[in-house]
């Protein structure tokens, strides 16, 4: 839906408005009313052309809903202040007891404006904000001790999937479709969603890999990164730091294969490795040089290292 309709209730506005009543009734049955009339603090704001944060109240709810449909709904960082900014306001906001977060358009959003924020980071510090915010993955801030529920719809990728987790009730409709891609674009994902995604829906095909080669970059301490995953992880790719030949590199086997082998693991290990055969792939992983001589001397190679690390702990 390009447009939302001001005439009547569309499909998506009447799913949020029945979330919020149901999450508002449990709220109602455990605050008591205010005696006095609440001081409003969060305004309407209209959907309108550059408008990337909109506002609508109704009653007390307030609909919250992210508007860049010509960038995917992608979040640049006005918008994400944005979206803080009303999520402050309507935590401060006495009148209001439950808050819908929703994608205006084809999807929920694909998560950060990435083009955006390599020119916001290499950018000198600009004047401090100039109204309070709250970040609504609890990071730089607490989140709200108010409901804010989640809709999602369409694209639910990257930051888009991470906010959808750290809503307090989610709803998805039937063509959502989630993902955390970051790694493949060279990106780190920042919040975790990998784990709390496979945990929440709880089901024996939903399961998650780990990456040596991701690990080796991302993470502080390689023990606590496999047992924070231990019973989500069925699958291992054992990737050198270099993507060349396991056990050549600077990667920590020792403490990838120690802890491995201490939280029980029983899964599969598949060298992940990249070489020159495939141009487009090799531009996608910065492979420049020759890794290995050819790709049975790498299969040898990374299966001998493999059976002795593994050999050893046995």
């Amino acid at each position: 839906m390009a447009t939302e309709r001001r005439d009547g209730l569309g499909r998506r506005e009447l799913l949020t408005a029945a979330v919020a009543t149901a999450s508002v009734s449990l709220v109602r049955a455990q605050a008591p009313v205010p005696a006095t009339p609440a001081q409003t603090t969060l305004a309407d704001v209209p959907l309108a052309e550059g408008t990337t944060i909109t506002v609508e109240r109704r009653d007390d709810i307030a609909l919250i809903g992210i508007n860049r449909p010509a960038k995917q709904n992608r979040l640049d960082s006005v918008t994400r202040k944005r979206l803080g900014e009303a999520l402050y306001a309507y935590e401060h906001d006495a009148s209001l007891r439950a808050a819908v977060l929703f994608g205006h358009g084809e999807r929920f959003t694909r998560g950060i404006d990435v083009d955006e924020a390599q020119v916001s980071l290499l950018a000198p510090p600009g004047a401090a904000p100039s109204a309070p915010t709250i970040d609504i993955l609890g990071k730089a801030t607490p989140p709200t001790g108010k409901p804010v529920i989640c809709v999602a719809h369409g694209d639910t990728w990257n930051l888009g999937h991470e906010i959808y987790l750290a809503c307090d009730i989610r709803v998805a409709t039937a063509n959502t479709r989630f993902g955390q891609d970051e790694n493949t674009h060279g990106r780190f994902p920042g919040g975790g969603a990998t784990v709390r995604f496979v945990r929440e829906v709880n089901h024996p095909h939903c399961r998650m890999m780990y990456d040596t080669f991701h690990a080796n970059i991302e993470e502080k301490k390689i023990p606590d990164a496999i047992r924070s995953c231990t019973k989500e992880t069925v699958h291992v790719h054992i990737s050198e730091n270099d993507r060349g030949t396991p056990g050549e590199g600077h990667v920590a086997w020792d403490e990838t294969f120690d802890t491995l082998k201490q939280v029980g693991y029983d899964g599969w290990m598949v060298v992940e490795a990249f070489g020159l055969a495939l141009p487009a792939l090799a531009a996608a992983t910065k492979i420049w040089r020759r890794m290995f001589r050819d790709e049975e001397q790498l299969s040898a190679d990374a299966l001998t290292f493999m059976k002795r690390e593994w050999g050893k702990r046995c």
